[in-house]
């Protein structure tokens, strides 16, 4: 069946996979002559690389009423509703959020908060928004006594901690109350702050110190909604940021604004310079171009209930991790190239910082300079090379800080209240006031869970930081699969209609070449055992796995030795194995334990107590999920919305309500929509009368293996198609009708027109002709009147005189008397 027709509106991909607008000119077979909307250029194509374009959806709120379900169907109904602002679009429930990258005052604030929930409330249509989707899970959290979760995703720099703390905000309105407040020892001029306060301060807080992804888990009252607390859950702590950044990147927020906001008095204390200067004396810093960020980190910390103590040890802590990153190290005297020492210059640093973290400072030379390995016959102590001990170094921090994050996540649950689980040494007890602010139960509380996650991602050099995000969002696609794609069949159940299961993409080969047995993941974990094993090995050792190298999603690359690319549901990812294995030794060695449990600083001795996780060097953990925060330069298709959408193409790609069918498609059977109309206007809208109407235009058609369902028509792509066409036909075919009419009509019209100016021409000429004559005669007339007058006046004068001149001679008089 022929899909387009001459005059149809069409996409078209270009030669750089990108899509074009077009116009169909043309029909020979299965080929298409076009013409692209932009350039006016004329291209021939087949016909299977055509879609139709939604010539009858503009600028559509929910993309799910798209007639035509595609790629470049979505990607143009974003970018128009971007244009004109609209920065949201539902796809169903899913909210689609294209970052604006400026100020939209007008979008948010509290009026719009409170206009959303009293929309949610009595069901009035609202634009989509993100406070939309917070009400939406708020108002059925408590319709249906039941949890909620929204779920935030996207690649880096869509706004995704924007938006959940947009979604923060909103759910701590909705759920306000002043009854649970929090006592401080100092922070708000009363005292006391709400709980609801308490869970927004906690998001700054928690970016600040971790920029780490969360699950926020939010508590309202089962039976009034009010707010009672939260829980944080972490996870993908990006603890490489605290040794290495990207340049156009940055490390933890809380670096910067240490350097930026301290006092005189502590930056004598802790060694910092001053604020222009300070962050980029130091190594851990200065490898990004960003050295300025705003604070308002000790105000959250006071409001989580953090002391000025904690606070203080926090800050020096922190401080004590900058000077570490700047110590430097040199080759030994006589060790031939085995063993170092830290550099004459950098002394003032190792002393500053075993300063600030309360250690010795010859015992943290000797843990960062060496490594004692445990063996049957006792403990033998190695020296570490310069590489091998800036390595040392650089895993010690990296420990340190994933320890204080772990420390503050503490802190924040247990202010909130809701952490029950969590617990805090009792030297740091006073800090967080671990009482509960709550009268019910956990078990009485509805929660809302807020997820945050890395979407796919895809650069230049991908490490195991990517393949481990990618990995969650292949779980996080298993998950979609197994419960999104039902949306549309449960549509057709609600509908009533005949159908069968959607068949869609398992993304399961992926999974288990990454996790599954002997799987990538596996083999990284056996191969780390090996002191001496390299990338290279690991590179090997996966092509030659029959799990993995028989795998249709893994492929081995020759250049570089170390690279094989791993085909995700989303695309094709290039890794390098180079640095596997050491990001894969998430450990904490003993040395560096038991160098900081030595601390005289009570922060430091109780985060690294005896609970603290050991290892020895032959025992790697489980794959490290830091990130490297380097910005996307290939970014993937395949995001969750879109796959709803294509998926709905794979069963009946086009679905409308009867009315809007009819409305659309009543040129082709004008009879049944003017009956329609007759009968809404005499008895009112009724969905059986439109069924009806609908059914019959259908069979007019002669359309095939469609569905009604209650309120809807479901009709397969190829068959919208061709009712497109016919309607095109049929428009084309009346336009060319209406305009030769029109043309007649004009044409008689002006035939008209001359011929009635022509005859009043004439009749006016001739009127002009005949007054003309008629004036003539009215002056021969007239003048034949004065000639006869005035002949009578003479002939009356020549008898007055010959009758004068005969009395004269006769002697009468000639008045009146003589003539008696």
């Amino acid at each position: 069946m022929e899909m387009f027709s001459t005059g149809s509106k069409v996409w078209i991909q270009d030669s750089k996979q990108q899509w074009q607008r077009a116009e169909v000119v043309q029909m020979e077979g299965d080929q298409a002559t076009v013409i692209l909307e932009e350039g006016r250029a004329a291209l021939d194509c087949p016909q299977a690389k055509l879609l139709h374009q939604n010539t009858d959806c503009v600028n559509i709120e929910d993309m799910t009423l798209l007639s035509h379900l595609h790629e470049p169907g979505v990607l143009w109904n974003l970018q128009t509703r971007y244009e004109t602002r609209d920065i949201y679009t539902n796809t169903g429930n899913i909210l689609i959020a294209v970052n604006p990258f400026q100020p939209l005052p007008h979008l948010f604030g509290a009026s719009s908060m409170e206009q959303y929930r009293k929309a949610a409330t009595s069901g009035d249509t609202m634009p989509p928004h993100v406070y939309a989707t917070a009400c939406a899970a708020y108002r059925q959290m408590l319709r249906d006594g039941d949890g909620q979760a929204i779920l935030i995703t996207g690649e880096s720099g869509a706004g995704k901690t924007e938006t959940s703390k947009l979604i923060m905000k909103c759910l701590a309105q909705l759920g306000g109350t002043h009854g649970d407040v929090f006592s401080m020892s100092s922070g708000a001029a009363d005292g006391f702050v709400s709980v609801e306060q308490r869970v927004l301060e906690s998001n700054p807080l928690l970016e600040a110190f971790g920029n780490a992804k969360t699950y926020v888990e939010i508590s309202f009252g089962r039976r009034a909604g009010e707010m009672r607390g939260a829980a944080v859950r972490t996870y993908l702590l990006e603890r490489s940021r605290v040794v290495h950044v990207s340049p156009n990147e940055r490390s933890f927020h809380v670096f910067y604004q240490l350097c930026a906001g301290a006092n005189d008095e502590e930056r004598v204390r802790w060694g910092l310079e001053a604020a222009p200067v300070a962050a980029r004396r130091f190594q851990y810093l200065n490898q990004s171009n960003c050295f300025e960020l705003p604070s308002h980190t000790r105000q959250a910390m006071r409001c989580v209930g953090i002391k000025e103590k904690e606070q203080d040890e926090v800050f020096q802590l922190l401080a004590g991790l900058l000077h570490l990153g700047n110590i430097t190290f040199v080759e030994a005297d006589g060790s031939h190239h085995d063993s170092s020492t830290v550099a004459p210059h950098a002394m003032i640093h190792l002393e500053t910082a075993a300063r600030l973290m309360g250690v010795d400072q010859v015992q943290m030379l000797a843990t960062l300079c060496t490594r004692t390995r445990q063996t049957p016959e006792g403990p033998i102590t190695s020296p570490l090379t310069v590489l091998a001990a800036e390595e040392n170094r650089n895993a010690l921090a990296k420990v340190i800080y994933a320890e204080l994050f772990d420390w503050i996540v503490v802190c924040v649950n247990l202010a909130l209240g809701q952490d029950t689980g969590a617990s805090r040494s009792s030297s740091f007890g006073g800090g967080a006031e671990a009482e509960s602010n709550s009268a019910e139960p956990v078990s009485d509380c509805l929660c809302i869970g807020l997820l945050d996650i890395y979407g796919f991602e895809s650069f230049e050099s991908n490490d195991l930081e990517q393949l481990c995000i990618n990995l969650a969002n292949e779980k996080l696609q298993q998950h979609f699969n197994q419960y999104v794609f039902k949306w549309e069949q449960e549509e057709y159940v609600r509908e009533g209609i005949d159908w069968r299961y959607i068949d869609f993409v398992d993304n399961q080969e992926v999974l288990d070449l990454i996790e599954g047995k002997w799987g990538l993941l596996d083999l990284l974990d056996e191969q780390s055992r090996f002191p001496t094993a390299t990338g290279e090995d690991l590179a090997v050792k996966y092509s030659q796995a029959p799990t993995v190298k028989d795998s249709r999603c893994y492929t081995r690359l020759r250049r570089p030795a170390t690279g094989f690319q791993v085909e995700h549901f989303a695309g094709v990812v290039s890794y390098r194995t180079d640095n596997f294995m050491d990001k894969n030794r998430d450990y904490v060695v003993a040395e560096h334990a038991g160098l900081l449990c030595s601390s005289d600083v009570d922060l430091v001795a109780t985060i690294f107590s005896t609970d603290s996780t050991l290892a020895d060097d032959s025992a790697p953990s489980s794959a490290s999920t830091s990130r490297n925060p380097s910005r996307a330069t290939t970014p993937l298709r395949g995001a969750a919305s879109s796959g709803s959408l294509l998926a709905s193409n794979t069963r009946f790609a086009y679905k409308r309500q009867f009315m809007a069918f009819a409305d659309y498609f009543w040129p082709l059977h004008p009879s049944a929509l003017h009956k329609l109309v007759e009968h809404e206007k005499q008895h009112g809208g009724s969905v059986g009368k439109q069924k009806e109407a609908v059914e019959k235009l259908l069979a007019v058609l002669g359309i095939g293996e469609y569905q009604l369902g209650h309120t809807k028509v479901f009709l397969r792509g190829a068959q919208a198609a061709h009712l497109d066409k016919l309607r095109t036909h049929k428009l084309n075919t009346s336009a060319t009708l209406i305009q030769s009419m029109y043309k007649g009509y004009v044409a008689r019209r002006g035939f008209l027109a001359q011929r009635g100016a022509a005859i009043t021409i004439q009749s006016h000429l001739r009127a002009l002709l005949a007054r003309r004559v008629a004036y003539l005669l009215r002056v021969e007339s007239a003048a034949l009147v004065f000639q006869t007058l005035a002949r009578q006046m003479m002939a009356q004068r020549t008898l007055h005189r010959s009758v004068r001149r005969i009395h004269g001679m006769h002697g009468i008089p000639s008045g009146p008397s003589g003539a008696a």
